[in-house]
């Protein structure tokens, strides 16, 4: 590493006239592999060399934070002493800039086979020298990659649902505390947004000098936004006098460096909300817990939640001015930090909830029994067994991703033309019509040991957890069933027979939830049921009412006499052949 103070030398003098003194006396080895420089005017320099000793070329990437100005990516060839420029890019330059679409700096490099290859970057920044270069393969960055982007989205979908949530609730209690808390949340978005290269990846691609100018006015407009929450919250203007003028005079400094910040110069007005940021995040915590101490217990959650981001910011803030290492802890102590800050808070306003509903207990007992009603009902949507498997006692406690794997026999029933038959009907007939037809053989899968998973129009899909017998047993009652229906309402008059196929296989299935946080359902994902949907539509090209797969009749016990061999196929999806079995 190098700092150039005076921005003095040139990329030439590193490589073609390394015997200049000014270049010698430069350059040291860096023991850190994330060196963080604080804020400094200097130009620095970074000088590495990659060696392949493999008998083909590689393709490398490297990658750098989203918080550096300008950068400039040179390589040299010893053998033909060419100094190469690769790419000017940084912060202050538009997305299109950049070699990849992409929050951080990505440059990806080809060093060839039993050769050398030398690298020098030069950095400037009006913000924090942060400089954690990272180098590594490509298969090895797609994976951080896909791990960081999924951890991001998580954290915003997080505060982005706390947003909606909490505005809700202004819209209900009318309550101005959750509105600034609304804010407060928003600009720390837009922060952690800018300090990550979002905001300059999705928001503001092409506009480098806004993207870098939100920056700091969002670390101010948070701050705005916190204290008029804290003077809301806690009504500091009758509980605490003094404290509430302190307040008012954040409030108005905040703001209006907030608005200077737009024509301010940037360093300046980083540091100064950097500052206040960490000041003021200290001065809540400290006023809630005064406030605690005098017997205002809606402030104890606060004292935490603020105790919690200061831990967060003054960490950060201690690392972009360079008394701390760039690493795993420093770089996210803000997410962490504010993540559970945000948790707390949700907690103490909903203590200010409770409190303020407290003369609406019956209201609130008659909500909870339309929410323990409705959650009743929800549970005729999801199978017992269903939770059985995922070890929960009931709807309520089922979560977003829970799953389990386990052998399993799948077993897809389906009605033949049951378009053809649906458009001599009204939809209502219709829907009697399916009714009365699953009403006769749900009973008898369950009574079989199995239950049926899901509805799919006309079509039934059906696990047997236990052995595959058992679906082969209920099959063969379902056709009995469907004799005994098509007697009883063809007799009805006007209602037509129906034919079914059905389709069974055994295989390794992954029972678990499916969706997002307002929409899930239980559900089934395995290749077992691909195959067993594909064996009940070879029924349609066979006189055969009921197909199963060589893998069921392998693991049959007790029904090998009702199965015959029939023919191998290549089902969709599938490379082998499956061996088909008719079930008799």
């Amino acid at each position: 590493m190098c700092e150039d103070k005076e921005h003095r030398i040139r990329p030439e003098q590193v490589f073609i006239e390394p015997e200049l003194s000014i270049v010698n006396k430069c350059f040291k080895p860096e023991i850190n592999d994330k060196p963080s420089y604080g804020y400094t005017k200097s130009a620095y320099w970074m000088k590495f060399s990659l060696t392949n000793s493999d008998s083909e070329n590689i393709k490398i990437v490297i990658k750098l934070v989203s918080l550096i100005d300008d950068i400039v990516l040179y390589s040299f060839d010893r053998n033909t002493k060419n100094l190469q420029l690769i790419s000017t890019t940084g912060r202050n330059h538009p997305l299109s800039s950049r070699l990849a679409n992409h929050r951080n700096f990505i440059f990806r490099v080809n060093v060839p086979a039993q050769q050398k290859r030398d690298f020098l970057f030069r950095f400037e920044s009006s913000g924090s020298m942060l400089l954690p270069v990272t180098i590594m393969s490509e298969d090895h960055y797609s994976n951080q990659d896909h791990l960081e982007s999924l951890a991001f989205g998580f954290y915003f979908g997080f505060m982005a649902v706390m947003i909606l949530y909490n505005l809700f609730l202004y819209w209900s209690v009318k309550d101005r505390s959750y509105l600034y808390y609304c804010g407060y949340i928003l600009f720390f978005i837009l922060l952690q947004a800018g300090i990550w290269g979002f905001l300059n990846q999705f928001i503001l691609p092409e506009n480098p000098y806004f993207a870098n100018k939100l920056l700091p006015s969002s670390i101010l407009f948070s701050v705005f936004f916190s204290m008029l929450f804290l003077r809301n919250f806690l009504g500091t203007d009758k509980n605490a006098p003094l404290i509430d003028k302190i307040i008012i005079g954040i409030i108005i400094f905040s703001f209006c460096t907030a608005v200077a910040s737009w024509v301010g110069p940037y360093r300046l007005m980083v540091q100064i909300g950097v500052f206040t940021g960490m000041l003021g995040s200290i001065f809540i915590a400290v006023s809630s817990g005064v406030l605690y101490l005098k017997g205002y217990k809606a402030a104890r959650f606060l004292f935490l939640a603020f105790f919690a981001l200061i831990l967060g910011i003054f960490v950060i803030g201690l690392r972009n001015f360079g008394f701390l290492p760039f690493n795993f802890a420093t770089s996210y102590s803000a997410q962490i930090g504010s993540a559970l800050e945000v948790l707390l808070l949700s907690l103490a306003l909903g203590d200010r909830i409770n409190i303020m509903k407290k003369e609406r207990e019956l209201e609130k007992e008659k909500a909870l029994l339309r929410e323990r009603n409705l959650n009743e009902s929800f549970a005729r949507f999801v199978p017992s067994e269903f939770l059985n498997f995922l070890n929960k006692e009931d709807i309520t406690r089922v979560n977003l991703g829970d799953a389990v794997q386990k052998e399993m026999t799948v077993l897809f029933s389906d009605i033949r033309s049951f378009t053809t038959i649906s458009e001599r009907f009204s939809a209502r007939d219709n829907f009697k019509y399916l009714n009365l037809y699953l009403e006769k053989i749900g009973p008898l899968i369950r009574n079989n040991g199995g239950f049926i998973d899901k509805f799919i129009g006309d079509a039934v899909m059906a696990l047997f957890p236990e052995k595959p017998d058992d679906a082969i047993r209920a099959a063969r009652e379902m056709l009995l069933a469907r004799d005994e229906f098509n007697n009883e309402i063809v007799n009805q008059g006007g209602w037509p027979a129906l034919q079914i196929g059905i389709g069974i296989h055994y295989g390794s299935l992954i029972l678990g939830t499916l969706g997002e946080s307002q929409r899930m359902e239980t559900t089934v994902i395995s290749d077992a049921v691909n195959v067993a949907s594909r064996v009940e539509s070879l029924t349609k090209e066979s006189a055969s009412t009921i197909l199963t797969t060589g893998e069921t009749v392998a693991a049959l016990k007790e029904s090998k006499d009702f199965v015959v061999f029939k023919e191998s196929r290549r089902l969709k999806g599938r490379e082998r052949e499956v061996e088909i079995w008719e079930v008799n």
